[in-house]
């Protein structure tokens, strides 16, 4: 049987990052294992995690498993571990140099949007 390759996307697991891009150029990120792509996890990011008190809470719980709309549904990746802390000068491709992760989605503090990292550049998602 023939699939796309966004359709075999949705059927493994595709790896997202979750970060929140600071004023002073810092970033804390967890990772998600499975449904990261944009049509579920970005729309529950844009829908449900709107604030940086929302996103802190989210990065609190480390890595996990699957992105829910409540925190309260969401289950902690054991496997994985806990929250990252990234800093980096200039350049905010340097995210994507040290994950494997198929997609990066940045909430962005000084201007409280979330973006998609993609080819080094933002784009809002």
């Amino acid at each position: 049987m023939y699939t796309t390759k966004e359709e075999e996307n949705k059927t493994m697991a595709t790896k997202a990052r979750i970060g929140l891009l600071t004023k002073n150029h810092t970033a804390q990120t967890i990772e998600i294992a499975y449904e990261g792509y944009p049509e579920y996890t970005g729309e529950l990011l844009k829908k449900h995690f709107k604030s940086s008190k929302e996103i802190r809470a989210l990065l609190q719980k480390g890595d996990i498993i699957q992105l829910e709309d409540s925190l309260d549904k969401i289950e902690h990746d054991a496997l994985q571990g806990n929250a990252q802390q990234h800093r980096f000068i200039g350049d905010i491709s340097q995210l994507a140099e040290d994950t494997l992760a198929d997609y990066i989605y940045l909430f962005q503090e000084s201007d409280k949007t979330w973006y998609l990292l993609e080819e080094g550049e933002m784009k809002n998602i």
